[in-house]
Parts: structure tokens; C-alpha cells; sequence
């Protein structure tokens, strides 16, 4: 955002190094053993050994805790091998939950998830204008409605609120619909501060397509992907980039502002965006094949995937990733029209890489910046980012 809701917020340090306690070791063997499980589905304490190194005594102590914590649920015990059955263990959906809030030019989303990234409810308030005092009420407004409703989740397991911020790059007031005046609102408004203010657990505010990267490297196609780049188009471009299992969001908190990106006399928005993306005449999307063959959407996509693939193959050879993330707010079939599109325009420049470069869908599609947003409090929370935990 061009305001205070992110300058308000701490930056990195320009540097930093200091060691880790007992305790910040232990919570991190703690976190590490969740984002496995997560991972896996469900592991044994003898597989989690394995995979960590850690003492068998150690996971034991740890995978105890856990389960009388109702992080974990333990399940039926497998036979058929030599000695003592082993024990497999896995997320307890309750074990936590979690807040996402996404806006768009007609309103505000908010999202309940449980501990495995599952949308319990969702629901959609209409607002207008978007003003953010508009904006401020109908999310507390909506969150309590929620809580009200799911009145058996305990406080203790909300992770928190994370929102999905639109505000950043030059097209954002026009993609909301906003004049320059309710544009200016927005510049002296601290929304994370605000919501802050009005809930007992924490709020957590980064560019949208940063915490949709979130959403699929804890919940989606990046779970388990150590590196990639991901790119979301709805009413504009945006980006987030996940490096050794860890999602980047910049000194700033920042990143993934690549809308204004040039290839050749245009941006990236006025390429690619959804609004540049044309509604044929008795087009309907929901009717893929027939969408997908009218030359107006076919032409978008002949323009729209080389200039994706452009950027892609920039961050590509800077950041060594093999993995680029692909997702829109399109129906599946022109997400996946597009992905295949980029792939074969990548396909020749990553032929002299020694590893072969993914092009692939989300997986979260409409829901990415609410589920998005949601995954960061989990993140922040149970995460096993070093970055995160000893900061």
C-alpha cells in the first residue's frame, strides 16, 4: 500500500545475526515436526526420526505434547510388519483456525479455516464505496458474526487475521473502483492497526498476491516445493516468491508488486490483467471449451502467456527456481489454457537448464487471497520458517 498500513510495520533489519535458545530450538523441532506431518499427510514418531534426526526420545516428547495439545490426532495403528505396530499421526483439523480477508471493487470476503486450510464458512458483504471506515466495520462485523456462529472454537486456537492487501502498485485505485479522493483515504488509514485494535489475537496485512503464495505453499500445488515463483492474475498482476520453503515478502513486506512490470510499450496489467481479458458477446465462461475457443479469448491468451513467460524467465534465471505457480480468478480451463501457453513459450529457453522448469496451476483459485491470507497466522504460528521464529 502506498499508506501508512504498511510503513507502520517493522522492517527488516539490515542486519542481523544472533544465536537460538533451548527453548527457541525446541519450539522450532516442534514446528518442524508439524510442517512434516502437513507434508506427509501422517507420519509415525519412527518415520519423523527418520526424516529429522532428531532422538527417538526427543520426537516421543514432542509428538506427546502435541497430541494432548489436540494439534495432532493419533490413528490407527499399522500391522503387518516386524515388531510393534507403528502409529501413525496427523493434523487435527480443530487443532487451530485461522481468519482470511480479501477486498475487491465490490466488497470485502472473509474466510474461516481450520488447521488444514479448509474454508469452515465464508461470506461476502457488499460494500460501497469502499471507504475504510466502511471496510473497518463490516470486517468486525462479519468476523464476530462468524465467531458467533462457530461459538465452540476456543480463543486460544485462533491463530489470528490475515489480510490479503490490494493496496500497492499504480493500478490499484482503478482496479477497486476508487477516485482520488477515497484513493487518499486509503493512504492515511493503518487497516492492520485498526482490526488490531478490535480482536484479541493477532493481524497480519501484505500485499495480496504475497499471502497467496502463502496459501499455496501451506495449504496448495507449493506444499512440499522448496522454491518457486507464483503469479495470480485477477483485476491486476501480482506475485509472491517462496526460497527454501520460506515465503519472501521483502524489506518493505512489499514483494509481488509486478503489475507495473514493462514488456515492450506495456505493463504486465494492461496485458494480462482480467480486465484486459475481453467478454465476448453471449460468452459464458462457466462453458470452458466454448469460452476457450472464441478468438477474442484465444488472442488474450496468445498475448497474455508471453508476457507472463517473460517476467517468469527473468525471475527464473535470477532466483535459480524450478517451479513457477500459475493461478487466476478465471473458470480452471483458462487457468489451464494459460499455464500450458507459458510452458511452451518457456520451453525452449529452459532447455539448456540442467533442471526442467514446472509450469502448473494453483490450486485455490478464486478463494486465493482469503485462503491466502488465512495461512499466514497458521504460519506465523506453526511454521517452521527461522525467520519467523527467532525474529
Amino acid at each position: 500500500m502506498t499508506g501508512s498500513s504498511y510503513y507502520s510495520m517493522e522492517k527488516a533489519a539490515a542486519w542481523r545475526s544472533s544465536g537460538s535458545t533451548q527453548t527457541q530450538a525446541r519450539v522450532y523441532n516442534e514446528r518442524l515436526i508439524l510442517s512434516l506431518i502437513r507434508l506427509h499427510g501422517e507420519l509415525s514418531k519412527v518415520e519423523l526420526t527418520q526424516l529429522t534426526s532428531l532422538a527417538p526420545q526427543t520426537i516421543t516428547s514432542i509428538v506427546n505434547e502435541a497430541a494432548a495439545n489436540a494439534l495432532l490426532l493419533r490413528g490407527k495403528p499399522r500391522r503387518g510388519g516386524l515388531g510393534q505396530p507403528s502409529v501413525p499421526y496427523a493434523l487435527n483439523p480443530a487443532g487451530a483456525w485461522s481468519f482470511g480477508l480479501a477486498m475487491d471493487a465490490e466488497g470485502i470476503e472473509i474466510v474461516l479455516t481450520d488447521f488444514l486450510g479448509k474454508i469452515v464458512e465464508g461470506a461476502r458483504t457488499l460494500v460501497a464505496p469502499l471507504s475504510p471506515a466502511a471496510v473497518i466495520e463490516a470486517a468486525d462485523a462479519g468476523i464476530k458474526a462468524l465467531l458467533a456462529r462457530h461459538n465452540d472454537i476456543p480463543s486460544d486456537r485462533i491463530a489470528g487475521l490475515g489480510i490479503a492487501s490490494p493496496f500497492y502498485g499504480s493500478a490499484w485505485p482503478a482496479a477497486l473502483g476508487l477516485g482520488n479522493y477515497q484513493a487518499s483515504e486509503w493512504e492515511r488509514i493503518d487497516l492492520r492497526a485498526e482490526l488490531d485494535a478490535r480482536f484479541e489475537w493477532p493481524v497480519y496485512l501484505l500485499p495480496d498476491g504475497v499471502v497467496a503464495a502463502g496459501g499455496e505453499l501451506t495449504f496448495g500445488a507449493g506444499l512440499g516445493r522448496t522454491d518457486f515463483i507464483y503469479l495470480h492474475l485477477g483485476d491486476r498482476v501480482s506475485a509472491g516468491l517462496v526460497l527454501d520453503h520460506r515465503l519472501h515478502t521483502g524489506r518493505n513486506r512489499l514483494a509481488g508488486m509486478i503489475g507495473d512490470f514493462a514488456v515492450g510499450a506495456a505493463t504486465l496489467n494492461e496485458i494480462a490483467s482480467l480486465r484486459s481479458l475481453p467478454m465476448p458477446d453471449g460468452a459464458d465462461p462457466q462453458n470452458d471449451q466454448a469460452y476457450l475457443a472464441d478468438p477474442a479469448v484465444a488472442e488474450w491468451v496468445a498475448k497474455a502467456a508471453p508476457a507472463l513467460g517473460a517476467f517468469a524467465w527473468q525471475a527464473v534465471s535470477l532466483l535459480d527456481v524450478d517451479d513457477i505457480i500459475v493461478d487466476t480468478d478465471a473458470p480452471p480451463a483458462l487457468t489451464k489454457a494459460l499455464v500450458r501457453a507459458i510452458s511452451r513459450d518457456l520451453s525452449r529457453a529452459a532447455a539448456t537448464r540442467p533442471a526442467p522448469l514446472s509450469v502448473q496451476s494453483g490450486t485455490l483459485g478464486l478463494k486465493a487471497f482469503a485462503t491466502g491470507a488465512a495461512s499466514i497466522p497458521l504460519m506465523v504460528r506453526f511454521g517452521s520458517d527461522t525467520e519467523v521464529l527467532f525474529k
